[in-house]
């Protein structure tokens, strides 16, 4: 026997003794072959039987539904205060009273065409009646008329104008002098023919800066015009 067989035949001797090392798994492995060996495949996985309930019980109309009773007794939290009722709701009529029906629509009257009177152009417009009406014009405030003074006898004339603030005598004339706040009136009076009586035949008026004015304005200075006779004024 040589050398090499004798190698050859220790080497198997040495196999035979020494037993085959285990195949070392990592834990990730380990892991998931403990867990495909508890879980079955698909196609051995049977859903369990669901469970038949009874039908449920319908009562009448206005009722209330069991599951709603069992709700009612269960312990609610405290209901929140009641808010105080608007003005809007007091207003509001109550239940079970009547609600008037609102009345008809009224439709708006057509627009009447009318008619321009004769003698206007086509095209022009007429302005409404109260544009076209005149303005009244107050009439004039009633002023004595100095003419229908004269004439009068100075005993008349006191007793219209009462006594005058001067009086002058002349020979054939008197002259009467009444002074008011805006205006000087001088009335003179003339002896009538053959010793008649005096009659008043000139009257005057001035300012108070000495020009002259009109007379019938201070008459009314002397004497305000609704004191006067109607038979006197203007």
């Amino acid at each position: 026997m040589t050398a090499e067989d004798w190698l050859r035949n220790d080497r198997e001797l040495m196999r035979k003794k020494t037993p085959a090392p285990k195949a070392v798994t990592s834990p990730e492995a380990a892991a998931q072959k403990a867990v495909s060996g508890r879980i079955l495949p698909p196609s051995k996985i049977e859903a369990p039987p669901m469970p038949t309930l009874p039908p449920p019980e319908v009562e009448e109309k206005g009722t209330i539904p069991p599951a709603a009773k069992s709700i009612e007794t269960l312990p609610t939290a405290a209901a929140p205060p009641a808010a105080a009722p608007s003005p809007r709701a007091k207003s509001l009529p109550p239940a079970g009273s009547k609600v008037l029906a609102p009345p008809p629509l009224i439709a708006a009257p057509e627009p009447v065409e009318s008619t321009p009177p004769a003698g206007v152009p086509p095209g022009v417009e007429l302005l409404p009646k109260e544009f076209t009406r005149r303005p009244e014009i107050p009439a004039a405030p009633r002023l004595p008329d100095p003419a229908k003074l004269k004439g009068f006898e100075p005993a008349a004339m006191q007793a219209l104008l009462g006594v005058p603030d001067l009086l002058r005598w002349e020979s054939h004339a008197q002259v009467y002098q009444y002074r008011g706040a805006k205006c000087v009136l001088d009335i003179i009076f003339y002896e009538s023919p053959n010793g008649g009586p005096f009659q008043a035949v000139h009257l005057s008026a001035r300012g108070p800066g000495g020009q002259d004015t009109e007379v019938k304005t201070c008459l009314v200075d002397l004497l305000p015009a609704e004191s006067w006779p109607e038979t006197l004024l203007n």
